[in-house]
């Protein structure tokens, strides 16, 4: 008995084996039909929206926002889904002064699955323009995020923590908390204020110079460069 179990066991084993082959070319012509391209576009469509953000970078490149509004609507309306494309428009409107409608799309970018730090810090920019810096400050700590900023009593003790400060994604945040500070200042939190801004100098001179901050007008955090004058 346990002999035939074994034949009859070897012998399943070689049936599914020798199907191996024609299952593998059913796949082949059967998933494509199951499985949408990426997200869910025909290559028509896919090629559609390439050809749009070429000529939108295009238009972008040369300042001509109108032109490239119109390239991004086309891809909306390919790809209603398509999440950085409402980013995209939203930049266009910004450009053409209309920071309401730059708010929307931004909105809808975030909704439809646009999850990125810049983005946020974007929307808190347009919202600065607005004068909504409570909105505009908890968009900053989204994009901010848990990021440690370098501290404010001492350069960079090596040459890795100098590139660990400098990199791209650092200098980008240290800007963010620059400009948090200017919302929390507008806001009366003059204390969260001199923080931010008290964080961004050693690694960028320029927001501790007086110029710079022209616009806050008399700042409190004046007497944090009296007292850490490393950067002059």
């Amino acid at each position: 008995m346990r002999y035939l179990s074994s034949i009859s066991l070897g012998t399943t084993a070689g049936v599914l084996l020798a199907a191996v082959p024609t299952l593998v070319v059913l796949a082949l012509f059967i998933f494509p039909l199951i499985i949408p391209s990426p997200f869910g576009r025909s290559e028509e469509e896919q090629e559609a929206l390439v050809s749009h953000v070429r000529a939108m970078k295009g238009y972008v490149t040369s300042k001509q926002w109108i032109l490239a509004l119109s390239e991004i609507n086309e891809m909306i309306r390919i790809d209603p889904d398509y999440a950085k494309a409402y980013k995209w428009r939203g930049n266009m409107y910004r450009n053409l002064g209309d920071n309401l409608g730059a708010i929307q799309e931004y909105n809808k970018a975030i909704q439809s699955g646009f999850d990125d730090a810049k983005i946020y810090a974007v929307r808190a920019f347009v919202y600065q323009h607005l004068g909504e810096h409570e909105l505009s400050v908890e968009d900053f700590d989204v994009a901010i995020g848990d990021y440690d900023p370098p501290p404010f009593d001492r350069l960079p003790a090596n040459d890795q923590e100098l590139r660990d400060w400098t990199d791209e994604r650092s200098l980008y945040i240290q800007g963010w908390i620059y400009w948090r500070g200017f919302s929390h200042y507008r806001l009366g939190n003059t204390t969260q204020a001199a923080k931010d801004h008290a964080r961004t100098c050693p690694i960028n001179p320029i927001y501790c110079e007086p110029n710079a901050a022209r616009p806050l007008g008399n700042f409190p955090w004046y007497s944090y460069w009296d007292k850490h004058q490393w950067w002059r």
